[in-house]
């Protein structure tokens, strides 16, 4: 016991002196305690042999009946160690099974995870953890889709300071394998396993100078898809060297020869629709949050108190209830929802996925609800264009009879079919992923750009037809015929002017939205998670810029709307 407890008042490079005279592998990159426990149950083996040794030479000396005594007495102790060693093996043998861990969509997502062990290397912690892992598939309703994410500490000297640094290894099979009742379980683990092995054997030939340490964990996912399958997802959460467990490393870059990559190695034990990819591969950094955080801030004062002013004019002035002004306040009333709703969850959405391995129910919970309405309300604001357009082709191509056809409780049955048709779009993005929400957007923005497009050209083909009749009839016409033409002056004047002011809306939305459009389609073009996932935040973010935008031009170019804010101001001279 005296040299014990030497050893612990021994020096690190003493201890590993020590360890390397005892010949313990891999004593380099142990600790202080890693390096007295090791050494300790070397030296104990040793005390152990000699008391044995001693032992036997006292009971040489000792008379039968007490040899007996002894013996029994010994025999119980050697039980008690039996027992404290299968009870050691159990846990030895538990650290090797998957645990059931909490998930944010219950029900639908079932997760296990499996801690990892110091001293193993890729291949040998495969196949320690091998039979665990089928036993837990085959427990499954089949069919089911398994797929494996892989992750590794690496470690290397820096020649220059002779500091280790430290690196994570993010790799997964290539796609999901179908699982079915009469899939050979065992060949197909290895197949998934080995190409990971060779993953794991070419990302330390290419990444200049990186040696493998250890695996920390390895969950298995079992997502629970309605009416269709069961998905099984396998990952392994990374400790570093000389830590402790961690569910979220910050981002690292590495540079190979002829070949850059960014890798984010983010793992969580829980899923949310497909958030918990873009976490993944693309969480949100402080400076990309500073960027939302500020560009959300500028424009949310004005989404929310000018939109609210056109809503409220439109409202107390009854000269404004028009068919035109009841689908421009659809389309404020949306902006109003972008500034009071949607800015400030893309705010705390951003914020809470900084957190989001702390609080992955509460960061799925707000994302999902950003989601729906930022989509909801960008549809609404694309259908309403598209209906202030109509209605601009539709004045002028009935003429005298569009006050007759086109009233404003008809419009409003519109703007609500507008408002529950837009439901679609904040749905399709959360419960059938981006691929089908893209689909959904590319036809339903192609639909509506084309009906814009033709109206618009509809609309300048009828002015330039009537201002070619207007100047060959003119000269003939007496002042009372001039009084009953077609268009008269001041109407044509004012027809004129509206449309130019649903131009500048409409380019207003087309400039906002264009960002979000190549975000959109970069994703489907690349399927890049992390770099689509930063282009996404920032581009809805100048999305959401046009509900401030909107206001400032009725107020700019509809001379009517404008006196009506004015009065409708609590500090207004004209009340």
């Amino acid at each position: 016991m005296a040299g014990l407890i030497e050893m612990e008042n021994l020096k690190v490079k003493d201890l590993k002196a020590l360890a390397k005279e005892r010949g313990i592998p891999r004593y380099y990159w142990m600790r202080r305690d890693e390096l007295v426990g090791a050494l300790t149950s070397t030296a104990a083996n040793l005390i152990k042999s000699e008391l044995d040794k001693f032992a036997d030479w006292i009971l040489s000396y000792v008379p039968e009946p007490i040899k007996k005594t002894v013996k029994e007495a010994a025999d119980k102790r050697v039980e008690r160690l039996k027992e404290r060693i299968k009870r050691l093996h159990e846990e030895v043998e538990d650290r090797f099974t998957p645990k059931e861990q909490q998930t944010a969509l219950k029900g639908y997502l079932k997760t296990h995870g499996i801690a990892g062990q110091r001293g193993y290397d890729p291949k040998t912690f495969i196949a320690r953890i091998k039979p665990k892992v089928l036993e837990l598939i085959s427990q499954q309703k089949k069919p089911i889709k398994v797929k494996f994410i892989f992750t590794c500490g690496f470690i290397k000297e820096d020649p220059a300071t002779a500091q280790i640094e430290e690196e994570l290894g993010y790799f997964h099979t290539e796609k999901p394998e179908i699982v079915t009742e009469s899939t050979d379980l065992s060949d197909l683990f290895d197949t998934m396993t080995n190409y990971l092995l060779g993953l794991v054997e070419l990302f330390q030939k290419q990444g200049s100078g990186w040696q493998f340490d250890q695996i920390v964990d390895i969950c298995p996912v079992k997502e629970l898809l309605l009416c269709t399958q069961i998905v099984d997802i396998c990952q392994v959460k990374v400790q570093l060297p000389c830590t402790q467990i961690v569910d979220i490393c910050q981002v690292k870059r590495w540079k190979q020869q002829g070949y850059k990559s960014s890798l984010k190695m983010l793992v969580y034990n829980f899923s949310c629709y497909h958030f918990t990819k873009w976490v993944q591969e693309g969480q949100i950094t402080q400076g990309e949050f500073v960027i939302v955080a500020v560009l959300n801030g500028i424009t949310i004062f004005p989404a929310i108190v000018l939109n609210a002013l056109v809503l409220v004019s439109i409202w107390r002035t009854p000269a404004l209830h028009t068919p035109s002004m009841v689908l421009l306040g659809s389309l404020a009333l949306s902006d109003f929802g972008v500034g009071i709703l949607a800015q400030p969850l893309i705010v705390v959405s951003a914020a809470m996925e900084l957190k989001a391995s702390e609080w992955p129910k509460m960061y799925c919970d707000i994302a999902t609800v950003y989601c729906f309405f930022s989509s909801h309300f960008c549809g609404v604001s694309l259908l309403s264009i598209t209906a202030v357009v109509v209605d601009r082709f539709m004045a002028l191509h009935l003429h005298l009879r569009y006050r007759a056809i086109i009233t404003a409780k008809k419009v409003s049955i519109v703007c609500c079919g507008i408002w529950l048709a837009a439901v679609e779009f904040g749905l399709s993005f959360i419960l059938y992923g981006i691929q089908k929400y893209n689909i959904t957007l590319c036809c339903v923005t192609g639909i509506c750009a084309v009906v814009i497009i033709v109206s618009y050209f509809s609309i300048y083909k009828i002015i330039r037809k009537h201002r070619n009749q207007i100047q060959v009839v003119g000269p003939v016409n007496t002042s009372c015929e001039e009084d009953s033409s077609i268009f008269n002056v001041t109407s044509s004047l004012k027809y004129r002017k509206s449309i130019r002011n649903s131009l500048y809306i409409y380019f207003a939305f087309v400039l906002c939205y264009i960002p979000c459009f190549v975000a959109f389609a970069y994703y489907d073009i690349t399927g890049d998670n992390n770099r689509s996932a930063t282009f996404v935040k920032i581009s809805v973010t100048i999305v959401f810029m046009n509900s401030g935008i909107n206001p400032v031009i009725y107020c700019w170019k509809m001379k009517e709307l404008r006196c009506a804010v004015r009065k409708t101001l609590p500090f207004s001279k004209e009340q």
